[in-house]
């Protein structure tokens, strides 16, 4: 009895204590989280180069410059041809949108003479616009405005200071500090834990590592090989900006089920613009869905596996309460802190389920 009171002392001083953490932090608690996020991937590669003669802080500079340079070279790669296309497609788009709306016309007319429902075509307004829209994609000053505007709106929703350069600012050195400290932080958390309880404890924090790290890089893994799925299966199809809609789709499956519902969206509007209304469009539907079934049943359970053993309506409600709770940062940690959770509970519930209170 004595040891249960002490317990429920201790677990009620740590829960005021993190929720006074919490709730002194909220401005920048996204940021920390993923400064802490990032500096646990880049743990296993800079104790890699440590092991071979390295500092750790030459390890995480290493690591930092070469991610920039593989960046640098992708965008350099990329980024001449997608401005290429991009602006052949701002000449076509207005002869594109009237071809179309001769070839939607009929079909308009027929669903509203034998239903009674009018569709709405406004094919022409919408020509007189979207170049305008388009042009920002190579319009330097207009280019830098829109990105402002959509920054502000992606990372603004759910939390208003995460959409704040300063917090931008500092997510790099927050996590160099987290990085670099890394194995002391380990030390210092595992001094705290008393002996007793040091062999459950490691083992629940064992559990969670194998889930999210291998969640972690078989999403990695996967995230990349469809992209270049994405890619040439568009590619072979024959749209604008094949490539570079094929690998945003391919990073965006980071978070379930976006990548693909914005890439079939991108991609079947670039066919109808630069073809109208025949095989193109169902070509690229096709592409998804054949690039989806291949990663259902083939991809995912080879490289991810069942190691995070989360229901798919579990991690569906995870991403949506995320993304309400701390914007995009809460929906890319949603499911690796979800892992993390289900670990603690289910060991909760295993001790529940041994203790005296439940044999009566």
């Amino acid at each position: 009895m004595k040891s249960s009171f002490a317990w429920l002392r201790w677990g009620t001083l740590a829960a005021l204590v993190t929720g006074a953490l919490v709730y002194a932090t909220w401005g920048v608690l996204p940021v920390l989280l993923a400064s802490v996020a990032v500096a646990y991937l880049l743990d296993r590669p800079m104790t890699w180069l440590q092991a071979r003669g390295m500092s750790r802080d030459g390890a995480f500079t290493a690591l930092v410059a070469f991610v920039g340079l593989v960046l640098i070279i992708g965008v350099t790669i990329v980024a001449p041809s997608t401005a290429h296309q991009v602006g052949e497609l701002v000449v076509r788009v207005k002869p594109a949108l009237a071809s179309l709306q001769e070839q939607a016309g009929p079909w308009a007319a027929r669903i509203q003479s034998s239903t009674g429902v009018r569709v709405p075509l406004d094919a022409e307004g919408l020509a007189d616009i979207a170049p305008g829209y388009l042009k920002q994609l190579v319009d330097a000053p207009d280019a830098r405005d829109a990105a402002k505007h959509w920054l502000g709106s992606v990372f603004g929703g759910g939390l208003e200071l995460v959409g704040s350069l300063l917090h931008f600012a500092l997510l790099p050195l927050f996590t160099y500090y987290f990085a670099a400290e890394w194995p002391r932080l380990l030390r210092g958390a595992d001094a705290m834990i008393p002996p007793r309880h040091r062999p459950l404890v490691h083992e629940i924090v064992g559990e969670i590592h194998l889930r999210i790290g291998g969640y972690v890089e078989g999403q990695i893994t996967l995230c990349a090989i469809l992209g270049v799925m994405y890619s040439l299966g568009l590619w072979v199809v024959g749209i604008d900006l094949a490539f570079t809609v094929g690998l945003l789709s391919g990073a965006l499956f980071v978070v379930p089920y976006f990548g693909g519902l914005i890439g079939v969206g991108a991609a079947m509007t670039l066919a109808l613009l630069k073809f109208g209304v025949d095989w193109h469009v169902l070509g690229c539907l096709i592409t998804f869905v054949v690039v989806h079934l291949i990663e259902g049943s083939f991809l995912t359970p080879r490289i991810v596996g069942h190691r995070v053993g989360l229901h798919p309506l579990v991690v569906m409600i995870a991403v949506v309460a995320g993304g309400g709770l701390l914007g995009i940062w809460g929906v890319l940690l949603a499911i690796p802190v979800t892992a993390a959770l289900s670990v603690v509970a289910g060991a909760l519930l295993r001790a529940y389920t041994r203790s005296q209170f439940y044999a009566g």
